[in-house]
């Protein structure tokens, strides 16, 4: 668990009882715990969405294949996690979090993060970094969508 509190820094984990606790994966290979995490469902597991939404700092790691799926069916309650990651330095973890969780076909998140996402794009739009550009290019075509969906 010595890994996840390194991950997870700033995440008061006093706060959770010992039965969610429980439901966090200790290592990125660790895909029985994240398949119990995600039985137990949402709304169960609000209160880590913060921890879980962790493992998906590489898409490649087998509980991030887990969870993925699972977290992108929660939509907008993933609001805060999803900012908190965005105003990260990691552009590969936003890659994937802005890619997997906020273009989803109901765009439910993205309505709810929109300006959050406009702004990121126009920050790091001078940006040569690849994964920079490869973040901006979601966020583009998640925008477009939102701005061709009927109301």
């Amino acid at each position: 668990m010595d890994l996840i509190k390194q991950m997870c820094g700033s995440f008061d984990f006093t706060t959770i009882s010992s039965e969610l606790y429980a439901l966090i994966p200790q290592d990125k290979t660790d895909v029985e715990t994240a398949k119990k995490a995600v039985d137990y469902g949402y709304p169960g597991v609000a209160p880590i969405l913060p921890v879980l939404i962790y493992w998906l700092q590489d898409l490649n790691w087998p509980v991030a294949q887990e969870l993925t799926p699972f977290l992108a069916k929660i939509g907008a309650p993933l609001k805060q996690p999803v900012l908190d990651v965005l105003k990260t330095q990691d552009s590969i973890w936003k890659y994937w979090v802005v890619s997997e969780l906020v273009d989803t076909a109901d765009l439910q998140l993205a309505k709810a993060i929109a300006p959050e996402l406009q702004h990121l794009k126009l920050k790091t739009a001078a940006s040569v970094d690849e994964d920079d550009i490869s973040v901006n290019s979601a966020i583009d075509a998640i925008l477009h969508k939102l701005q061709t969906q009927r109301p």
